[in-house]
Parts: structure tokens; C-alpha cells; sequence
């Protein structure tokens, strides 16, 4: 009986032994398109609720690699948005100083940034409604995410987004990561993320300082492409108070905007 026993013990083990660790993988010379559809509310105290519909696309494009490190570019190329207030005025927004411009990524594949560089641009700018937006590579369990642990992970990340907006803003964020669906094979094929942030976004132009601050409770539920090793699809909800000081007055609003997204890798290529 107990020769069955530690017969189970081992092969259980080995079972384990042989599942690999779950990475974020991009080859160097990979390219990979995201397009974003997100509709947005802010509703600042005092003004009309602004309603924003808008779509991205962002190519991401990994230069060389270094061990489990990835050096990517990220870049806005086309960017459309409507926007509309309770008091019937509507825009639309066809180009925005944002698109085109490059930021660099150094991440590893567990999705922990070790090194992050602004675009080389000496204007202000930013993505509407993104400021504080997602990352497409969240960050997953330190130790090991296989399909077999069935457990949380907790990860803690101060992170300055400069893909988004420059100056860029900075954050504190806190996930907490399940794996909720595997393949036969045993890969990871869906995560959900849930997300606690905080951070803020300065602007300084000679004495006028506008500072945003901001805090985020967030949901994002990832489906796999297993092949690849990146996301495939999005699934993003976040909810986020903000209070806007501007330095003149020394007064704050106060509002809260709301987004939905989905986020879809519509074209890989790998060279």
C-alpha cells in the first residue's frame, strides 16, 4: 500500500515537473497590432458629462531580447474618437499629436518593466481618455503560473507610463491574477486580473502646474494566444477618481471617469 502511495506522491510530482512556467514571449523582429475600442465617461463636478467613443491601433514591435527580457517599441498609429455632452455638442477627433510616437518598453517575460523610455518629443501630449490606461502585458505570478497551482497571485508595480502621455504619468498599482481556463496541453488560455491603482499626472508650463491625481479600481479578463505566448484578447473595465488641482487657483475638481474596452491582437508577424 504505501509503495502505491509514494507511487501517486512521485507521479504527481513528475506531472508537475514536466508543466512549464507560463511567460510573456516575443521573439525579436516580432511585430504585433492591437486595435482598442473603449467608450469612455467622465463626469467632473460643475460640467457636463463628456461621453468619448473611441478606437486605437497600436503597434508593438520587439527589437531584440536579452534572457527573458524583451526590448519593444510601442507606438499609436491611428487614433478616432466622438465625443458628445449632455448639452448636445458633439466632435470628432480623426488625428492627435500622439499618434506616431514611440515609446520603449523593457520588459520581462513575467510582465515586470525594468527600464521604460519617452518618446523624443519636447511638446506635451497624450492619448485622450489613456492616460493611465492598461498594460497589454500585465504582470504574472513572481514565482511560477502554471495551469496546475489552481492559486492567486499577488503583484505590486510602480510604473511610469510613457506610452500614454508625456510627461507621462506615474502609478502604484496592485493585481491580483487567476488562471481560469487551460488547454488540453496544459497552457494557460484565460487569466483575469484585478487591479487597485493610484498615481498621478503633472504638467508644468513655465509657472502653470495642472496636477492630476487618480485612483483606479480595474477588471481585465485576457485570453491567450497559446502559440504565441501574448495576449489575444481584452476584455477591460475601469473605474477611476480624479481630482484636477491647477495651480493658479489652488482649487481641485473632482470627478470620476469610467471605460470600458476590448482590446484584439489583429495582426502577428514574426520575422
Amino acid at each position: 500500500m504505501l509503495g502505491f502511495v509514494l507511487a501517486l506522491v512521485g507521479a504527481a510530482l513528475s506531472a508537475v515537473a514536466q508543466t512549464p512556467c507560463f511567460e510573456w514571449r516575443l521573439k525579436a523582429g516580432t511585430t504585433v497590432r492591437y486595435r482598442v475600442e473603449a467608450f469612455d465617461t467622465l463626469a467632473i463636478i460643475g460640467e457636463p458629462v463628456l461621453y468619448r467613443h473611441r478606437r486605437e491601433d497600436w503597434l508593438l514591435k520587439c527589437d531584440s531580447t536579452r534572457g527573458d527580457t524583451m526590448f519593444v517599441q510601442q507606438r499609436l498609429t491611428t487614433y478616432w474618437a466622438r465625443e458628445h455632452t449632455d448639452s448636445g455638442d458633439t466632435s470628432y477627433r480623426t488625428m492627435i499629436p500622439w499618434v506616431g510616437k514611440s515609446a520603449v518598453l523593457v520588459i520581462t517575460g513575467r510582465g515586470h518593466r525594468v527600464q521604460v523610455i519617452s518618446p523624443q518629443t519636447d511638446s506635451l501630449g497624450l492619448v485622450p481618455g489613456s492616460i493611465a490606461g492598461p498594460t497589454f502585458f500585465p504582470p504574472l505570478d513572481s514565482v511560477c503560473t502554471r495551469c496546475d497551482q489552481g492559486v492567486q497571485w499577488l503583484a505590486e508595480q510602480r510604473d511610469t507610463l510613457v506610452e500614454y502621455a508625456y510627461p507621462p504619468a506615474r502609478i502604484e498599482r496592485l493585481y491580483l491574477g487567476t488562471v481560469d481556463s487551460c488547454t488540453e496541453r496544459g497552457k494557460p488560455f484565460l487569466l483575469t486580473i484585478a487591479e487597485t491603482s493610484r498615481g498621478q499626472h503633472i504638467v508644468r508650463v513655465s509657472e502653470f502646474v495642472v496636477q492630476t491625481a487618480f485612483w483606479i479600481l480595474a477588471h481585465a479578463a485576457i485570453e491567450i494566444d497559446t502559440a504565441a505566448s501574448i495576449p489575444r484578447r481584452i476584455s477591460y473595465a475601469q473605474r477611476a477618481r480624479i481630482a484636477i488641482e491647477r495651480g493658479t487657483t489652488g482649487k481641485t475638481k473632482n470627478g470620476e471617469q469610467r471605460t470600458h474596452a476590448n482590446i484584439s491582437a489583429i495582426e502577428t508577424t514574426q520575422h
